[in-house]
């Protein structure tokens, strides 16, 4: 406690060394709030962080100390219109358990359940907005937040699952407009019903052997609506192989369908290899695995 009464004392004193006219930078003001609620004087924290500027970048941490601070004093009510503006400000932003009391982490997973739906809700009609008027790069980017969001609000939110089909439904519309570049040819013969050919990337040096598939399972493509089953999609996702012939990582080349991007991406992580080798030994290499989803 010492230490951080000396630490406020000497941030005080430079902001009185600045002048009574010098703007003080947001960071220095939040700097400022860390200590004083570290200090346990939430009245002064909220003072202060009532002179942080509200277009600031650090505006959403400013929220968050708000909410920490009136948690603290008992103004319950306060504090849940504190935590509202922090997740309207970043629905994504979830507090770090080990950062927060449980109570705290409570009251913040009891707003974010009520608020969530309504900000999907609102991306999905911004979404649908800039669809209609022909802006696919807005549209692409308000379904994407949409999609991000509803995961975040979990089955347990009301309408959730209603809203993801309403929105995976949209997203089809925009890839089926948009213009795009054509996919790189393969063999259907040579391929599984729902995955497409598998390429390497060229790896520079002699005596390179890429990895061969062990274990590459796919997961079960689970149309949401019929109009979905009849169209098929296609995509591609790339995985880091180890020595050890393990996936180290796997990420989106191409989004194949919202609604199977991210089990394909849990899937591809526990994929086995045979791994590639560099003159005999084992060596880290990288796959792509092109993915298609036929209709049905």
């Amino acid at each position: 406690m010492k230490t951080t009464t000396r630490t406020l004392v000497a941030m005080v004193g430079a902001v009185m060394l600045a002048g009574p006219g010098a703007r003080v930078a947001a960071e220095e003001r939040l700097a400022e709030v860390r200590a004083l609620y570290a200090a346990a004087h939430y009245e002064d924290a909220l003072a202060a962080l009532a002179k942080v500027e509200p277009a600031s970048a650090e505006r959403g941490e400013a929220e968050q100390y708000r909410a920490f601070c009136l948690i603290a004093l008992g103004r319950t009510g306060d504090a849940e219109r504190a935590i509202e503006a922090v997740v309207a400000a970043d629905p994504l932003l979830v507090p770090q358990s080990s950062d927060v009391s449980p109570r705290i982490l409570a009251m913040f997973s009891d707003v974010r359940r009520r608020v969530l739906p309504e900000i999907a809700r609102r991306a999905y009609l911004d979404g649908r907005s800039a669809f209609q008027a022909k802006d696919l790069a807005r549209a692409t980017k308000q379904f994407d937040y949409a999609m991000r969001v509803i995961e975040q609000a979990g089955a347990a939110a009301e309408g959730m699952d209603d809203l993801r089909i309403l929105v995976a439904g949209f997203v089809d519309l925009v890839r089926s407009t948009a213009d795009r570049p054509s996919g790189a040819t393969t063999d259907p013969a040579a391929a599984p019903a729902n995955a497409g050919s598998q390429t390497q990337p060229r790896v520079p040096g002699e005596g390179f052997i890429p990895p061969v598939a062990i274990h590459q399972e796919l997961p079960a493509w689970d149309p949401p609506t019929a109009a979905v089953a009849e169209r098929g999609y296609a995509g591609a996702v790339r995985v880091v192989i180890g020595p050890d012939g393990k996936v180290q990582d796997a990420s989106l080349v191409r989004p194949v369908h919202p609604l199977y991007d991210r089990v394909l991406l849990q899937a591809a992580r526990r994929w086995v290899y045979r791994p590639a080798t560099r003159f005999g030994e084992p060596t880290s290499a990288e796959k792509t695995v092109e993915i298609r989803l036929t209709p049905r």
